[in-house]
């Protein structure tokens, strides 16, 4: 699996995903119960969504609920919980470059709702993951795309560039016309700074796609998909400080980025196999 770190632990964001959602998997108060319910049938239809059988999901999420509740209510650290599940998921279920398929489905129904905000010849793709979306992109719209991340998980005919997290993007000023952030930002230690080199480097549009968390519960259920997707169905490189922000607090931003908002739409759980509650933002450079 491309971004393997080689069996190193890397507990990137851990600790906030821990203090999290352990609380959820005790269901040590109602609230927390409620979450843990809803998770509950949310995972079931994410199993039946995603092709699982129905008695291969239910006696796999009835072993992964029972390592999540009674590990916590053993005083288990989230890392050992999600190393047991990895464990699992590792031995009985296909690793990433075996699904492509199922990753090609997903990148065009995320293309249908992004390509009419995409404007110039010049996108830059800045947390690519697969590239499959970068190169819907470049294929369908004839544009330049550019692909970069902080991990290599692509698996499409694009190239990609890999640099470090907070560091410098390796473009020129306004270089492309729009930037495509596609469920990056809250994965990003400093989403400020990652946001200000995405302005720098963007001529005209920032097309962004983030976690909707206008209410805990919201939050929460986000929370749980983004670590169980990333760091047990995918891999422990990822970084999942949960770093989600409300629509009051992103247009704050960017109005003090010089940004002018021209779309926000609340897509809800959009996508079958990614249980998450998302929100479209659509922002221009405004001119001096």
């Amino acid at each position: 699996m491309k971004g393997n770190n080689g069996g190193k632990k890397d507990t990137s964001g851990i600790e906030i995903a821990d203090k999290n959602l352990i609380p959820v998997f005790k269901q040590d108060t109602s609230e927390n119960k409620e979450i843990w319910n809803e998770i509950d049938d949310l995972m079931k239809v994410f199993f039946k969504n995603a092709g699982v059988n129905y008695l291969k999901r239910t006696v796999v999420w009835w072993y992964f609920s029972k390592l999540m509740v009674n590990g916590a209510k053993n005083g288990e650290p989230l890392l050992v919980i999600e190393s047991k599940l990895r464990s699992f998921v590792r031995k009985r279920f296909p690793r990433e470059e075996s699904r492509i398929p199922q990753l090609r489905k997903r990148a065009q129904r995320s293309f249908s709702r992004i390509k009419d905000w995409l404007i110039g010849d010049k996108i830059l793709d800045l947390g690519a993951g697969n590239g499959f979306l970068g190169e819907l992109i470049h294929n369908e719209l004839k544009k330049e795309v550019k692909l970069i991340d902080v991990i290599d998980y692509n698996f499409s005919s694009l190239p990609i560039v890999i640099i470090k997290p907070g560091s410098k993007l390796p473009l020129e000023d306004n270089e492309v016309n729009t930037t495509l952030l596609y469920a990056v930002l809250h994965h990003a230690e400093d989403p400020d700074q990652v946001l200000r080199e995405a302005v720098r480097v963007t001529k005209n549009r920032i097309v962004l796609v983030e976690g909707y968390v206008e209410n805990p519960k919201v939050t929460s259920i986000n929370s749980y998909f983004d670590w169980f997707l990333n760091r047990v169905a995918v891999d422990t490189d990822m970084n999942v400080p949960f770093n989600y922000r409300k629509q009051s607090e992103w247009e704050a931003d960017f109005k003090k980025l010089g940004l002018e908002l021209v779309k926000a739409e609340y897509w809800g759980m959009e996508d079958p196999i990614v249980p998450e509650h998302h929100i479209l933002y659509v922002v221009d450079k405004i001119k001096p």
